[in-house]
């Protein structure tokens, strides 16, 4: 399911404009995305949680080369799906 067939599904779900259900799941993303970037964990009951994470720095390679190359250090996001998701993808 990609964005503008979620977006349909809630419309018809919900009995909203299709222009409503777009701006709200834009302004969801892009709040979600703000908390993540503060630092902050974004739990979403029944869905998932995602938080920021760190990873180190590492030794890797190059693909095309094979050169051992550094990945410098950054911050990741973690997802981890909710019991519900998981029993309802089971």
């Amino acid at each position: 399911m990609n964005h503008s067939e979620l977006v349909a599904a809630v419309a018809t779900a919900t009995d909203l404009p299709i222009e409503t259900v777009n701006e709200v799941l834009g302004s969801t993303a892009e709040l979600v995305g703000q908390a993540l970037g503060r630092g902050e964990r974004v739990q979403l009951a029944g869905l998932l949680v995602a938080e920021p994470t760190r990873r180190k720095e590492r030794s890797g390679r190059n693909p095309r080369t094979g050169e051992p190359i550094t990945i410098p250090e950054r911050t990741a996001v973690r997802l981890t799906p909710a019991a519900a998701l998981k029993r309802a993808v089971a």
